[in-house]
């Protein structure tokens, strides 16, 4: 867009173009890395600050207008060619402020990431990227080339300082030119110094411009219609962008000219020199009337055709209502020069009055007249201020905006308002001055509160932004109004995105009981918080802790609710897998306070079943079906107790480094023979680098087993039953997520299937013992606690997921070991060894075992003794120490217990050889018992072959 006189179609001699974003790029600003320290970059950012670069030809500006550049204050964050942060000095000041250390921190943990950038290509002049930074508030604007690349890094200073150079610079050279033409004709240089004076004004005018822009925008095309509304007009109108663009001017506000020649002057300033500044009266939404001060230029296309108008309209209806009562008492010098003293005490008596400190300069800057609020401001008195020179009075304002803004009130005689903060007062003054005949009359007021509420405000929004919970507030509408960083990263809406939209419709699927008293509680007390089920952008539920209160007006009116939320999630998931291990924990031990009992009981069972089948080999076919379901029962009843002991973390049996791929082999050979043939088995296991497990093949053999059954029981009508195997690291995240995951290398066996699926209400109980969908004949609810049981004690664990209709998936976690094997599992057949005539002593406090054992044992060539308890045991080791080969002691008897039992007859003979035998093989009993020197452990109900091949072994060790 350029700014051309086009009013006649005749081209302006002294007419400039605004220079290009080319000019104004800074391609040398400082770089970092994202590892960069902290106290690294601030003092990059020290060290650029402390050199002040001119622009390169200023020496050809006039003392007036020439700038110093700005100041470094940022560093630029790159990775690779990637512009990924920035990081400013406002940065430092703000980390600083909140105490937080940079000692340790990196860049990438402080810069800001969301940067705002712009595309060098699609900005037509400097106005765009001075746009772009009045929109997001940002005094440091990066600059893109077409391919995403950092070109350089622009800031308002640079664009100030270029366009007054490039400005001042043609001005020059086309006056120059001009000068030489015309020299000798008076006529035609009065002509050229009134060129140059519009061109100065148009000067002024793009500077006001670029320094105005928390002032209304507004552009209007030649048919008078609306195309472009800035945030700074939705203000001050009380109209929103959307409402107004497209629409005649006439149409949303109307106007006025303050003097009816005032309309005519403008038509003849915009027909002239392309601009026009002065002041209107401007009707707002409500029907209130403000004085505004318009800036109007001509907007021309490349052709130097007119095609609308571009206005920058500010507000300046208190400082008229102020020149209004200046000028009631100041002008035409009615009171000082008409009625002397008389209205000048009259005025004073004014001065005095009013709430704005004022206070009168004369030209030699000594004050000549000090109203009370004035002196109680700057803390002095009237008294001590009369007559004295303010920069002698007060020296520190030199260095300030209050010595360059007074002396260019005075020299350009122009009014001048601005704020600055006095550090020796520790006071914000807002200040409004203007040149009088007798020097320079200066209103002020202490802005401090405002200031720091300001101040308070940014801080309150940056903390907001920075907090992890969730921060939104919406009206008695339903209708957001703020919406937080956290809220961005908790549900996936963006703050443009979410605001004006209604809170329950985004946030929750339905309305809840929850809600609604959560809703009725909030109007009610004033607050409310609990728990409440929502739903994130992509759909995915989550559970929150909300914290809910309700914001009144001044008035004591509601207006609003604030509500913050914390995700619970994972801690909630967390809980129910806690409360699901403290159940399995207590069936558990209920479960392995009867397996002793019950081995008890199973053990004579067992033993006397295989004797009579041995004894009596002759018997006809009847009794020995009758004898094979005895043998049958008993051992189905010894694998339950297994069972229960797997579950409850007591059992233990022998462990090697072992592969699963080949376990998972001889599962798949077992089920393809035994499995109906509507169920199709795939196996998915990699032939190279799986880990291997430090495990107990015949549990992880029941594990596979177990979990393949279930899955043939889910497919009645056929599928596809599919077992693989996988190395998995897990990491922190998910160990978070699973109470009873670690970190650490895992090998995971899988077993799915196509089936019906687990109903979700009760895949949390799938584990609990005794728990079974199946029919009574059908399972006894063990075999997924057996899993989990032997899992557990393997120090893995175990996940599940299901779908109704569409089947089920175990995963089985198993810690990997570092130790690899080649060998195929194998199965042994155990032998039935004889003795050669060893005494053995037998102490159990169960009668039936004692004589079961010791008929088991005379029929293979051993000689027995039996106690009944410790004491018996004593006084027959004693009296046959040396004949007695191996001592089978039960661990758990009454009066004394096996485990000192065995230590006193490791007192009478350190080199006996013992065997403990129980019905509880927890960890701890087997590693007490090792630790004092038993050679070996069985435990009950044990079989036949299981006692001889432990006694031989016992015997032939050293």
């Amino acid at each position: 867009m350029r700014a051309k006189t086009a009013i006649n179609q005749s081209v302006d001699p002294l007419s400039f173009e605004l220079p290009t974003l080319e000019y104004v790029i800074d391609c040398s600003g400082l770089t970092v890395a994202p590892q960069t320290p902290v106290v690294d970059a601030i003092a990059l950012i020290s060290q650029a600050l402390g050199s002040i670069c001119l622009l390169s030809n200023s020496n050809v500006l006039p003392d007036s207008i020439r700038l110093n550049q700005e100041r470094v204050s940022c560093v630029l964050v790159v990775e690779g060619s990637k512009l990924v942060g920035i990081f400013t000095q406002r940065d430092v000041v703000r980390l600083t402020a909140k105490g937080v250390d940079l000692s340790n921190l990196s860049i990438a943990e402080v810069m800001t990431q969301q940067l705002i950038t712009l595309v060098q290509c699609q900005a037509e002049n400097v106005f765009t990227a001075l746009l772009l930074m009045r929109q997001h508030r940002i005094g440091h604007l990066p600059i893109m080339d077409d391919q995403g690349q950092l070109v350089g890094l622009v800031t308002l200073e640079t664009i100030v300082n270029q366009l007054l150079y490039q400005t001042t610079d043609e001005i020059e050279r086309r006056v120059q030119e001009r000068t030489a033409e015309l020299s000798g004709a008076n006529a035609l240089l009065h002509r050229e110094i009134e060129n140059r004076k519009q061109a100065e004004e148009q000067i002024k005018f793009q500077a006001y411009v670029l320094s105005r822009v928390n002032d209304a925008v507004i552009a209007i095309d030649s048919q008078n219609c609306i195309t472009y509304w800035n945030q700074a007009a939705e203000q001050l109108y009380g109209f929103k962008a959307e409402q107004v663009l497209g629409r005649r001017l006439e149409e949303v506000y109307h106007y006025r000219w303050v003097k009816a020649e005032d309309e005519q002057a403008a038509y003849n300033a915009l027909a002239a020199r392309g601009i026009w500044q002065g002041e209107n009266i401007h009707c707002k939404k409500n029907g209130e009337e403000i004085y505004v001060e318009s800036s109007v230029s001509i907007l021309t296309d490349d052709n130097g055709t007119a095609k609308g108008f571009l206005a920058v309209v500010r507000d300046i209806t208190k400082r008229k209502q102020a020149e209004q009562q200046r000028q009631l008492l100041l002008t035409q010098e009615q009171v000082a020069r008409a009625e002397a003293e008389v209205a000048k005490n009259r005025i004073f008596n004014i001065l005095e009055r009013i709430t704005d400190g004022f206070l009168a300069l004369d030209h030699n800057w000594r004050f000549t007249y000090v109203n009370q609020q004035a002196a109680r401001i700057l803390h002095r008195t009237q008294e001590q201020l009369i007559g004295t020179n303010v920069w002698e009075e007060f020296p520190d304002a030199r260095d300030l905006a209050f010595y360059r803004e007074y002396h260019r009130a005075v020299a350009q005689q122009v009014t001048v308002e601005f704020e600055e903060f006095y550090p020796p007062l520790n006071t914000w003054f807002g200040v409004h001055a203007y040149p009088t005949p007798d020097g320079l009359s200066v209103y002020f007021q202490d802005i401090t509160e405002r200031k720091q509420a300001e101040q308070k405000i940014n801080q309150q929004a940056a903390l907001l932004n920075i907090a992890k919970d969730a921060i939104v507030v919406h009206n008695l509408e339903n209708q957001i109004l703020f919406w937080n960083k956290g809220a961005e990263h908790l549900y996936g809406w963006q703050a443009a995105e979410a605001l004006d939209k209604d809170v329950n419709e985004l946030l929750c699927k339905e309305t809840s009981p929850q809600l609604e008293e959560a809703v009725l509680a909030v109007f009610e007390r004033g607050s409310w918080q609990g728990e409440l089920s929502q739903v994130r952008k992509d759909g995915k539920n989550i559970i929150v802790q909300s914290r809910w209160t309700l914001v009144h007006h001044e008035t004591g009116q509601p207006k609003s609710i604030l509500i913050v939320n914390t995700d619970i999630t994972e801690k909630k998931q967390l809980e129910a897998q806690f409360f699901r291990a403290q159940r399995l924990e207590s069936l558990g031990t209920l479960a392995s306070g009867i397996a002793h009992d019950f081995n008890n009981v199973l053990t004579p069972i067992l033993i006397i079943a295989q004797l009579l089948s041995r004894k009596f080999s002759a018997l006809d076919e009847e009794n020995r079906e009758l004898l094979k379901t005895l043998e049958d029962s008993s051992k189905r009843g010894a694998t339950l107790v297994k069972q229960i002991l797997s579950f409850a973390q007591g059992a233990e049996g022998k462990r090697i480094y072992l592969q699963v791929r080949h376990l998972l082999k001889e599962i798949v050979r077992i089920i393809e023979s035994t499995f109906p043939k509507s169920i199709e088995i795939s196996m998915n296991i990699p032939t190279q680098n799986l880990g291997t497990v430090w495990a107990d093949p015949t549990q992880l053999h029941q594990i596979l087993l177990n979990l393949c059954v279930n899955a043939r029981d889910a497919m009645p009508n056929g599928g596809t039953l599919t077992l693989g195997a996988e190395n998995v690291f897990v990491d922190e995240n998910y160990a978070r997520m699973n109470l009873d995951a670690k970190v650490g290398s895992f090998v995971v066996i899988t077993v799915s299937d196509t089936g019906c699926g687990i109903p979700l209400e009760i895949q949390e109980r799938v584990f609990e013992p005794f728990f079974t969908t199946k029919e009574k004949s059908k399972g006894t609810g063990l075999g997924l606690s057996t899993v989990l049981g032997i899992v557990k004690n393997h120090g893995g664990f175990v996940n599940v997921y299901s779908e109704l209709g569409k089947g089920s998936q175990f995963k089985v976690y198993l810690p990997a070991s570092d130790t690899h094997v080649t060998q195929e599992a194998s199965d042994t057949k155990i032998k039935m060894p004889r003795g050669n005539g060893e005494l053995i002593l037998i102490v159990d406090d169960e009668a039936y075992i004692r004589e079961t054992t010791k008929t088991s044992l005379l029929n293979y060539n051993y000689k027995i003794l039996t106690a009944s308890d410790a004491i018996e045991a004593f006084s027959l080791y004693t009296l046959h120490k040396d004949e007695i080969s191996v001592v089978l002691m039960d661990i758990q008897m009454p009066l004394m217990d096996g485990l000192n039992a065995i230590r006193i007859l490791q007192k009478i003979n350190p080199s006996v050889k013992i065997i403990a035998i129980s019905g509880l093989s927890s960890n701890q009993k087997l590693l007490e018992a090792s630790g004092i020197g038993v050679k070996a452990f069985v435990s009950k109900p044990y079989m036949i072959q299981e006692l001889l091949n432990t006694i031989k072994r016992v015997l032939s060790a050293p």
